[in-house]
């Protein structure tokens, strides 16, 4: 703006010079003063209008989350959902049509009553964890070693031990509410152990290990799914274990928003 100003200034001047030069010797009029606009006073920055990323993103449509799913990592695809909790809030809002809660092959799977393992499947990689154990306790080989780090982490805080009684099974009872989590091998039963000696299941909750497994088994990817039935683990990955935890759910019926029902559809 000086510079301009200066230029206009001196051009005036300059014919002025010629005019006197021109018409005789009357002395040159002085220069007319050269209006300035100077921008006016500002007395505070105006505020960025910040939008946020909107929030109906669909998580299958992640890069990541499409690796995850292609080399059939749960524990990577709840990753790649942002843990635990954004995984529950994308699929109750209907954002996640990659996460299937009835498939039987992955460790989210609601099975109960009225959700039902698909009558003749069998989970591929069943073993036996090296957990003592009272009876036939496959469980799915992800289930499997982390159960054993549950009983190795129990005996190092010298809480006492534990047998599992329950693990796979081919068949489920309508009338037992965790019966069906059987059908998909992440699901075991515990007994708290004394020596040669396990007290049955319903009395673990009043033990010692009892008291260890509602505390931290969450910690190992292990959840508690039928109220009342503390001896009854449901194995769901470390990462959906914490939201549920932290989100104080009871079940993952609960935590999916789905309905609780112990009866079996009609004609099923």
């Amino acid at each position: 703006m000086i510079l301009v100003a200066f230029a206009i200034g001196g051009a005036a001047l300059i014919a002025a010079a010629v005019a006197a030069a021109a018409g005789g010797t009357d002395a040159a009029p002085e220069p007319a003063a050269v209006a300035q606009s100077w921008p006016a006073t500002v007395s505070a920055l105006p505020v960025p209008q910040v939008r946020s990323a909107a929030a109906s993103r669909l998580i299958c449509d992640l890069p990541t989350m499409r690796e995850a799913s292609a080399a059939d990592d749960d524990g990577g695809m709840v990753l790649a959902a942002g843990g635990g909790a954004s995984l529950r809030a994308a699929v109750v809002s209907a954002r996640a049509d990659c996460i299937d809660l009835s498939d039987p092959t992955r460790i989210w799977v609601v099975a109960d009553a009225a959700r039902p393992v698909p009558s003749g499947w069998l989970p591929p990689d069943l073993v036996l964890p090296e957990t003592p154990s009272i009876a036939d306790t496959r469980l799915r080989a992800e289930a499997a070693e982390s159960i054993d780090q549950v009983h190795q982490a129990l005996l190092a805080a010298d809480v006492g031990d534990i047998a599992l009684a329950a693990g796979y099974a081919d068949q489920a009872s309508a009338a037992d509410p965790g019966a069906a989590e059987h059908r998909t091998g992440l699901a075991v039963d515990v007994l708290a152990c004394v020596g040669a000696g396990c007290a049955s299941a319903a009395e673990i909750a009043t033990t010692s290990q009892g008291s260890w497994l509602i505390q931290n088994a969450w910690q190992y990817g292990w959840i508690t799914t039928v109220a009342g039935r503390e001896a009854h683990l449901r194995y769901v990955g470390i990462e959906i274990a914490r939201a549920l935890h932290d989100g104080g759910y009871g079940s993952l019926q609960q935590f999916f928003a789905l309905p609780v029902s112990l009866t079996p559809p009609q004609g099923g």
